[in-house]
């Protein structure tokens, strides 16, 4: 059935992310693979609810309060699409559309406190 061909696409797409890892692969954080990382991301998230680690990846050699802060921000967006898509679809009520846009946005908010505290601490 479908749901089994979208579990096992789920897996190997979490194996993979684990033998990269562990090979030692080392990804530039940079515009390219900020983008192939977010659509592998979405296209993972939407058939599987893991879109975690194609990003996970991309940060894991990066200071780790930057790391969080930046993914943290990455899934914050992610929801925005989300809802959006959602409430066009009208799957969502116009209420609960404004919810989230305003949890997305106090989420952006923390992070670039974070953000702003590691550069500070850095320098």
């Amino acid at each position: 059935p479908a749901s089994m061909v979208v579990l096992g696409g789920g897996a190997i797409g979490l194996e993979l992310a684990q033998a990269l890892s562990l090979l030692g692969v080392r990804v530039a954080v940079r515009p390219v693979a900020l983008f192939s990382a977010g659509m592998v991301a979405g296209v993972m998230g939407t058939l599987t609810a893991i879109g975690a680690p194609p990003m996970a990846l991309l940060y894991q050699h990066e200071e780790q309060r930057r790391g969080a802060a930046m993914q943290n921000v990455f899934f914050a967006y992610g929801m925005v699409v989300s809802i959006l898509a959602l409430a066009v679809a009208g799957l969502v009520p116009p209420w609960a559309a404004a919810l989230g846009m305003s949890a997305s946005s106090l989420l952006v908010t923390v992070n670039a406190s974070r953000i702003a505290r590691w550069q500070s601490s850095s320098s």
